[in-house]
Parts: C-alpha cells; structure tokens; sequence
C-alpha cells in the first residue's frame, strides 16, 4: 500500500476533500440559504392601519366641521380610540407570547448557544478597507523576519531529564483518529474544502478511508498543502464595525489536517505528562484529568453566596 500510493499521497489527499465535496454535493444536494420572506401584516394589524387612517380622517373632517357636527365626530373619535386601545393591547400581549415562545424554543434547542447569546455583546460590520491596507495589516501582523534563526536555549530554562517514556512515533491509528472525531465539534466551521466534522462523524468507511491517507502521508513524511491552506474569516468585535481594528480574524482550516494534528497534540501531551514535564500546580490548561474553569468558579460562586448571606443575616 505504502510503495503503490506513496508517491501520489499527496496529489490524493489534495484532492480528498474536493472529490468528497463533489459527490455528496451532486448526490445529496447543498443547503440553500432561504431568503428573508416579506412580512405580511396579520387581521389585526390591518385593522389597527385601517382604524388609524379613519382616525386621521376624523381628525381633518372635524377642523372643518361645525359646531353641531363635532358632538357626533367625537363621539366616533371616543369609538375608534377605545377600539385602538383594545386592539394594540391584545396585539402586545400576542407579540409578547410569541416571542417568549421563541425564546423558549431556542433555549431548549441549544441552551448553551442561547446563554451565549443573551451574555455576549451585540456585533455587527462589515470591513471596509482597501486591498493594500488588508495586505499591509496580514503583513505587520503575521510576518516575522527572523523566523529562519534558531532560538537556541534561553539560560535560565532548567535542562530536562531524560525522559523515561519514549514519543510514539508510529503512523496513526484508527483509534486515536476516532477519539479524535468524537471529540471534535460537529458546529466547528469547515475550512476551505467544504467538508465539515459531522460527515466524518457520520461516514466511518469515509473515516477509515482518510485514515489510511494519513498512515501514508506519515511514512512519506510530507503535509499536503490543502491542510497548510487556511481561509481567514474577519469577526466584529462591534457594533457597526469598519475599520480592521474593530475586527478579529480567525483562521478555518481543513477538518482532515486539524484531525492529523490533533492526533500529534494527544501524544505530545501524554508525552510530556508520562515523563513528569509539566508541572501541574501551576499548569492545568489543555492537562487531561484537572477540572476546567466551570468546575472551579463553583465553590467560588457558592462561597460569595454564603457570605452574602451572612451579611443579610
């Protein structure tokens, strides 16, 4: 396997995820983004419109009305006010019910991206900024001129011991590349390929298929460029954003090298933490087996209630 598809592994896993994208597009369809529909008024709102330009009406007969008419044209004024009153209250309460019933929906259908939203601040943009000035900007921000000279080792980092668990250096397995889809988020954007996690997820054989691509490429020891590649997306940070300073950009890569890479990131770490390299009373961010900052921000939170209610009593 390795001898036959070793020189093309490259050429095939650049042009994986097209061919994917190409034949579950013409088999399955592409989801279309459905237009905004024009609102259309309900029974009620159109007799709000219709009392309110007969009250407008009223308003112009009884500037030219004469005395003897006004009595009866106020009397249809109290008529049409009263209906107004009626009608606008009923349709606040309708508005109110509907979007508590909206709220409530999208609540259940994903809490935690409601809570998100609710919490987070409101962005809104869209860059406006020449061509030169993006490039300049990626340029400033992204380039280092000395990124080919070696660092060398700073002084005061104390020299590791030998470590007495060796990396594994072996091609990736099935089962690290499985640990690794069931870890990834299906809600992850796609990268430039279109292929996003869930059909991974979904297909194992298509699974397995890029795993035997990935061996390949491992013993070929070369990254295929579709998994270098990377579409930058710019995100408000914002309202009425414009200029580059009020956005952020965030780099989409193709799911199948963040899959390969994050195979290395697991036995990186496994490597570092079999060999005691890292210290775990000061370090636990991305350390397998410590609680995160929600398990932390508990007690925390409980305590400050105690003595809340400490100070009440």
């Amino acid at each position: 396997m390795a001898s036959k598809d070793g020189p093309n592994v490259e050429a095939k896993l650049n042009q994986f995820g097209e061919i994917l994208y190409e034949e579950c597009s013409n088999r399955y369809g592409e989801v279309t983004i459905r237009e905004a529909v024009a609102r259309t008024k309900g029974r009620r709102e159109k007799e709000i419109g219709d009392l309110v330009a007969s009250r407008r009406q009223l308003r112009k007969r009884w500037r030219k009305a004469d005395e003897s008419e006004k009595e009866g044209l106020e009397v249809l004024w109290d008529e049409i006010r009263s209906s107004l009153v009626n009608l606008r209250r009923a349709e606040r309460i309708r508005r109110r019910r509907k979007r508590k019933e909206k709220e409530r929906s999208s609540f259940f259908r994903n809490p935690f991206r409601h809570a998100r939203g609710l919490l987070e601040e409101k962005t809104s943009g869209t860059l406006d900024v020449s061509k030169e000035d993006l490039e300049e900007h990626i340029r400033t921000q992204y380039s280092d001129p000395a990124r080919n000279n070696p660092l060398g080792s700073p002084g005061y980092v104390p020299r590791p011991t030998e470590p007495s668990a060796m990396f594994d250096t072996s091609p990736p397995k099935l089962s690290e590349v499985r640990q690794a889809i069931q870890r990834a988020r299906s809600a992850s954007a796609p990268g430039p390929n279109g292929i996003p996690y869930k059909l991974y997820k979904n297909c194992p054989r298509v699974l397995k298929l890029l795993w035997t691509l990935m061996r390949v490429t491992w013993n070929k020891q070369s990254i295929p460029s579709e998994w270098q590649r990377a579409v930058a997306v710019s995100i408000p940070k914002q309202q009425n954003a414009k200029t580059i300073e009020q956005f952020r950009s965030i780099a989409l890569l193709n799911v199948e090298g963040k899959l390969f890479f994050s195979v290395m990131a697991r036995r990186m770490t496994t490597y570092l933490m079999e060999n005691n390299y890292i210290d775990t009373s000061c370090q636990k961010a991305g350390v397998p087996g410590f609680p995160g900052c929600g398990n932390r921000s508990r007690p925390l939170r409980g305590r400050r209630k105690t003595c809340m209610s400490y100070g009440w009593t």
